[in-house]
């Protein structure tokens, strides 16, 4: 089951009390250490994170540092996102971020990703 939806104009949502907005630009995250760093910065990631994928899934996993109930990430020029890294490892995020929002949503009815 998709934990996202595909937009087909860019999102005006901004955050509130109750949701953070977290934005990735596939314009400026061609690399995998490019999205490290946007996500860590999106998502308030702790000092800690290790900038790898094992990090990156245990953060995913996790955001109990997250003040707001919702989540809600939105990736801005996808066709653009991770363009100098094989499909496989855009495949790999996908799936990791899916799954991370169906474990939200079902524990908390909450998280979305939108593309």
């Amino acid at each position: 089951m998709a934990n996202y939806r595909i937009l087909t104009e860019e999102s005006t949502e901004s955050s509130s009390d109750t949701t953070l907005v977290a934005v990735i630009d596939g314009a400026t995250t061609l690399t995998l250490s490019d999205f490290y760093s946007s996500i860590a910065l999106a998502l308030k990631f702790p000092d800690y994170f290790g900038h790898n994928l094992d990090s990156f899934d245990e953060m995913i996993n996790d955001l109990g540092w997250i003040q707001e109930k919702n989540i809600h990430l939105i990736f801005k020029n996808y066709d653009d996102f991770l363009t100098e890294e094989n499909d496989e490892m855009r495949e790999i995020l996908l799936t990791m971020l899916d799954d991370a929002a169906m474990e939200k949503k079902s524990k908390e009815d909450g998280g979305l990703l939108e593309m």
